[in-house]
């Protein structure tokens, strides 16, 4: 099914690499954005943002499709809870266990004029790309094989 939806982006350039498992934190993202997409309708607004606060990666997906009561949102997270068009969901929950596995976790929230806002941090302490420093730091070794003499 095709419909128009307005995709709004706002990506810090500055974030740092982290070492995560990709494809599960691009699991978490498909998954977050597949239940944004399912609440918004024709001419409905999608908002990712991406930032740095202290320690952590911050990642923002929200929509402005209809304000769901405070119950259904507690239920958001729990495998089998709610039926969407297609089959159970349990894509938020699977999102939710991963980021968690990552040392991060996820909120939900409304604000202003988006009425869903799920948010997922990731620790940055511990997960730096170390990889792409520029210095190494082992230290070259001398050949075992000679002895101090050099023979």
């Amino acid at each position: 099914m095709r419909r128009r939806v307005r995709l709004l982006k706002k990506l810090a350039p500055d974030l740092p690499q982290l070492l995560l498992d990709r494809e599960r934190i691009r699991r978490v993202v498909d998954n977050v954005l597949d239940s944004a997409l399912d609440a918004v309708g024709v001419g409905g607004r999608i908002r990712v943002e991406t930032r740095r606060a202290n320690h952590y990666v911050v990642v923002d997906v929200a929509h402005d499709g209809p304000r769901a009561p405070g119950e259904l949102l507690e239920q958001l997270f729990v495998p089998f809870a709610s039926q969407r068009p297609g089959g159970p969901a349990v894509g938020l929950a699977v999102a939710q266990q991963i980021v968690r596995a990552h040392g991060g976790e996820v909120r939900v929230r409304s604000e202003g004029e988006w009425s869903t806002v799920f948010t997922f941090t990731l620790p940055v302490a511990g997960n730096e790309d170390r990889r792409s420093g520029g210095t190494d730091r082992r230290r070259p070794r001398a050949d075992r094989r000679t002895d101090s003499t050099g023979r």
